[in-house]
Order: structure tokens, then C-alpha cells, then sequence
């Protein structure tokens, strides 16, 4: 009786989905410097059930080159890449596509906290189920581009304390204005006396701003 060889991908049947569902992704603390890096590094695996698995499959590879990594999609809603080295997000789009199982539906949650970010990237309105996105602690100056945030209807919670926009006068005031989807800011619940004042300084800084921009006009 003949029986079917097993492949790498072939182990992927002996660990329910719903552990991978939700283990993120955790690239933390690899010295990425580019997205295109997470395609060639293996991520860190909270699991011991999920370890055990990858290393079955490396036992399955035996013939591969050493430290050569088989890049698979994985059904994860969650990637972790902070602490690292990002400083652009050149190759987003095409190396998540090819992490993960359909990112553009099921990509909810993504922390790069803790890089060298100076942009948010239009390219996040691709993730249109993103729910919580952890980017404090880079590089973002102005405070304009959290505007682009305010398309991502199903965000809740965002983070961009320890950039250099959270010491603009207004910063968290500007924040809710801009995405008033938001449930939390910097870790912080918003409360209804929050979104009060965040009225209150709308009514106060739109009249300031037309007023000074009429004279840049004239």
C-alpha cells in the first residue's frame, strides 16, 4: 500500500486556522529596514503548537538551502513589525499580498510602532477592515497626514504619541476631528466631554484658519 508523501505545505492541516487567525504576524525586533525584509525572515511565533509545526516543515525542506525561507500566505488579521528599522513604506502593498490570505478583507490590526516613519501612507486605504493601527514612536512631523486616516471607516483605535506632531498645540483635538470614527487615541478612551471640546476647538481654529488663508490669498 502506497502511501502519499508529505510536502512543507502539507503540515499546515495538522493546526486549526483559528491558531493562526489569531497569532499575528511578529516581525518585532529583526532590523527590518523595508517591507520587502518580512519576505525573507520567519516570524516570531508566540505558539509552541505553531512552532512545532514550522519545524516539522523545515525537517520536510531538508535539501533547501540553510536559512532560505519558503514564503507562505498565512490567515493571521494581525502583523507586529515594530522595533525596527522602517523608514518608508515602499513595498507594502506587494510583500503583505504576499503574506497573508487576502489583507485587503481581513487585515484588522497592525502595529509599526517604534520605526523611522515620516508618512502615513495612502497605501493603508487599501485595508479597508483595519481597525487598529500603532504607529507612535516614528518620525511623523505634520500633523496633515493623519487626514488620510479619516477614510478608514472601521478604525478604532490609533496611536502617534511620540512623534514630533504630538507637540502641536491641538494634536489631539486636530486627531478627532480629522478621523471621528476613532474610539481610542494614544491608548487613551475618547469620552463624550472629549469630543464636546474637540467641537468646541473646531469652532475656535475654522475661523482662524479661513481668516489666514484669505490673507495669504490677498
Amino acid at each position: 500500500m502506497s502511501s502519499k508523501k508529505k510536502g512543507p505545505g502539507a503540515t499546515r492541516a495538522l493546526v486549526d486556522n483559528r491558531l493562526l487567525v489569531h497569532h499575528p504576524l511578529d516581525f518585532s525586533f529583526k532590523a527590518i529596514q523595508e517591507f520587502s525584509d518580512l519576505l525573507r525572515e520567519r516570524p516570531r511565533l508566540r505558539s509552541k503548537q505553531l512552532q512545532g509545526v514550522f519545524d516539522l516543515e523545515d525537517e520536510l525542506s531538508a535539501g533547501s538551502s540553510r536559512g532560505s525561507v519558503e514564503v507562505e500566505k498565512f490567515p493571521s488579521t494581525a502583523l507586529k513589525v515594530n522595533n525596527n528599522l522602517l523608514v518608508s513604506w515602499d513595498r507594502f502593498m506587494p510583500s503583505i499580498s504576499r503574506l497573508f490570505q487576502d489583507p485587503m478583507l481581513k487585515l484588522g490590526w497592525i502595529d509599526f510602532s517604534f520605526n523611522d516613519l515620516k508618512t502615513i501612507d495612502k497605501c493603508l486605504l487599501e485595508l479597508p477592515n483595519l481597525t487598529t493601527i500603532y504607529l507612535h514612536g516614528n518620525n511623523i512631523v505634520t500633523l496633515a497626514q493623519v487626514d488620510k486616516l479619516s477614510q478608514l471607516d472601521n478604525l478604532k483605535s490609533l496611536t502617534l504619541h511620540g512623534n514630533p506632531i504630538e507637540i502641536n498645540s491641538g494634536y489631539r483635538f486636530y486627531v478627532l476631528s480629522r478621523v471621528p470614527q476613532l474610539q481610542t487615541l494614544d491608548f487613551s478612551g475618547i469620552t463624550k466631554s472629549d469630543r464636546a471640546s474637540c467641537e468646541t476647538w473646531k469652532t475656535m481654529i475654522v475661523p482662524k484658519t479661513k481668516s489666514r488663508r484669505k490673507r495669504d490669498d490677498d
